[in-house]
């Protein structure tokens, strides 16, 4: 299950949109342990809430990591720096950048995966370990 989610506070009244393929505990679990929450990470406001939750906004079983960074990127870009209505509250929606969806490309050595440029020439090489 892939899903499309926004971490809020009701006290800041702002709200993060992000994807993952992960349940919504174990990423909060990442959000709140990311080192570049101290240099200012988009979601830090909201973190450093005492009221902060996350929920999903859509899930999805059959989609690519791709299509879903896709969907993500469509919704940010139409509530970035605006406002969106959530469980009968409003939100201003606060990411700092769109995912690099566009960036993802098949690998070359027919495993159909799509990676992001900078991880084809790592994945390329374990591969040729694992073959040996």
């Amino acid at each position: 299950m892939k899903y499309i989610y926004i971490l809020y506070s009701d006290i800041l009244k702002e709200g993060y949109i992000g994807s993952t393929s992960l349940n919504l505990k174990r990423r909060l679990c990442f959000h709140k342990n990311d080192n570049r929450r101290h240099y200012g990470l988009t979601c830090s406001n909201i973190l450093n809430s005492s009221d902060f939750c996350i929920d999903k906004i859509f899930s999805f079983d059959e989609i690519t990591r791709t299509e879903l960074e896709k969907l993500e990127s469509q919704f940010i870009k139409q509530y970035k720096n605006s406002f969106f209505m959530f469980n009968n509250k409003i939100y201003k929606i606060v990411n700092k950048h769109i995912p690099y969806a566009s960036k993802r490309t098949l690998c070359t050595c027919g495993c159909n995966q799509e990676l992001v440029h900078r991880t084809i020439r790592k994945h390329l090489k374990n591969n040729n370990k694992n073959k040996k």
